[in-house]
């Protein structure tokens, strides 16, 4: 586990699928290099959860910005970035136009793009590989935050999948006429 004493961001993993090698941390962030045992691939990994003013943000960004210059691998961000770059992402809160420009310059200056997400959530990556990613981001359950599940759309995904089935589609009108359809069907 990574953490901080004047942090709120914890970071735990199975050591039998990472080693992580801290390289940075600070209330604001915890920055590591990740080595995935599964397929030899190596990437930069920044959990970041940031003040919510913009003078406490500008030693983040400032951070951020640095280590790009010496980046070569593939970069993620995660987290909670207390802004957003454009007002239509603001979702009730109120983001002045500095705080979106000193974020947009920071983002600019990282080469980091939004990856897909399967929500309105927003995550980050640095283009340095092909990379084809997809974020998860799960219920939020007991936290105010979203767990994230980060995948490559081009890997296999091994193992069994669970089926899940939602009461909700029993009572649609078409219901049993499609379940006995596709019963029917020879495969």
């Amino acid at each position: 586990m990574g953490w901080h004493k004047d942090g709120s961001i914890w970071v735990l993993w199975k050591p039998t699928l990472f080693d992580i090698q801290f390289l940075s941390y600070s209330a604001q962030h915890i920055h590591m290099l990740v080595h995935s045992q599964t397929d030899d691939k190596r990437f930069y990994l920044t959990f970041i959860y940031a003040y919510n003013d913009l003078n406490g943000r500008t030693e983040l960004w400032n951070f951020l910005k640095k280590f790009s210059e010496e980046c070569t691998a593939p970069w993620l961000w995660l987290g909670d970035f207390n802004t957003v770059l454009s007002p239509v992402e603001r979702l009730g809160g109120s983001t002045s136009d500095a705080e979106m420009e000193h974020f947009q310059d920071c983002v600019s200056t990282c080469c980091m793009e939004d990856i897909a997400a399967t929500s309105a959530l927003f995550t980050w990556s640095n283009k340095q590989a092909p990379v084809d990613s997809v974020a998860h981001f799960h219920p939020e359950g007991l936290f105010d935050h979203c767990p994230c599940t980060i995948m490559d759309r081009n890997s296999e995904i091994h193992g069994r999948k669970s089926f899940k089935y939602f009461n909700m589609w029993g009572a649609a009108p078409t219901f049993k006429s499609l379940v006995s359809a596709s019963w029917s069907k020879s495969y």
